[in-house]
């Protein structure tokens, strides 16, 4: 029994509302684009949905107790929680670099964990 699931696109401005026509996990149909982007971003959102995850983790001997972290690219969604649990593990030193990684490979989603900003080492 064909179903319809709507996404709203957001791989540009406009916004599309998309709906992809399906049968279990098996695309139909996909109508309501209006570039190629919103084609592969509708395809990619409901086969793997994916996030970039954005959180903080503690810092020793810095000039702020958090420092924010962001995953370098998107990981999938099913994924997140688990990543969660490991950056509530984590406790870096300062000082820390922006762009630095935090944690290779984090979850084994073949994405890194990276600094968000330059945190200083309190002397």
């Amino acid at each position: 029994m064909e179903e319809k699931t709507k996404i709203i696109c957001t791989s540009c401005p406009r916004g599309c509302i998309i709906t992809v026509t399906h049968v279990g996990k098996e695309i139909k149909e996909i109508n309501g684009y209006t570039c190629k982007r919103g084609v592969i971003y509708a395809k990619d959102e409901f086969i793997l949905p994916k996030r970039v995850l954005t959180s903080t983790v503690r810092i020793s001997c810095g000039e702020l107790p958090m420092l924010p972290v962001r995953t370098e690219s998107a990981i999938p969604k099913n994924k997140i929680i688990e990543c969660v649990k490991k950056i509530c593990e984590i406790d870096v030193k300062a000082p820390v670099k922006l762009g630095q990684v935090i944690c290779k490979n984090i979850c084994n989603t073949n994405v890194d964990l990276i600094a968000s900003r330059d945190i200083h080492k309190v002397v």
